[in-house]
């Protein structure tokens, strides 16, 4: 089978359903472990960093929800594995909940795009007015990512996966 002549013990298979006018209709992305292979899937610590391009702009939904529309694509040629964006107010750093999102950790395979959306009901009345995104993943190569800072500002989740002292996370598992 493909699995097993997989170059890497750790497989990540993408398959999309489509409808007979091509439409998609459905995605999944699964890590797969090549039969024999590393079962404690420790072969992801050093999987290689991908790069991502992430941009947000926020609209008046209807009269009581402002919503932001996130493009996320991988950029790189590796998998983008758990690619996670978070709403903060940026004055304060603190996150903004509620916070309803259409979808989120997002695994994109290289050239991989997905749009999501983030509804955020009005505080008191008022629209949402000064938010901005932070974005995480797994292996995430920041020199090579684009994160947009006009419309809704984008900057990395520094305080993600901090650890101290560093531990090999799937060695754990």
């Amino acid at each position: 089978s493909a699995l097993a002549a997989a170059k890497s013990d750790v497989c990540i298979v993408a398959l999309a359903l489509a409808d007979s006018g091509g439409n998609t209709l459905a995605e999944n992305v699964y890590w797969r472990q090549r039969d024999g292979g590393d079962d404690a899937y420790t072969s992801l610590d050093t999987m290689p960093g991908a790069a991502v391009s992430v941009s947000a702009s926020s609209a008046e939904a209807d009269d009581v929800t402002t919503r932001i529309t996130v493009d996320v694509a991988n950029i790189g040629a590796a998998v983008a594995l758990m690619t996670h964006v978070q709403v903060f107010d940026p004055s304060t750093g603190e996150r903004v909940l509620p916070a309803f999102y259409s979808d989120n950790y997002l695994n994109l395979i290289p050239g991989g795009k997905r749009r999501i959306t983030i509804d955020l009901p009005h505080a008191g009345g008022a629209p949402v007015s000064r938010v901005a995104l932070r974005v995480d993943g797994w292996r995430l190569d920041r020199p090579n990512c684009r994160l947009e800072l006009g419309g809704v500002p984008v900057v990395f989740n520094e305080r993600a996966l901090a650890v101290a002292p560093p531990v090999p996370t799937f060695a754990a598992c």
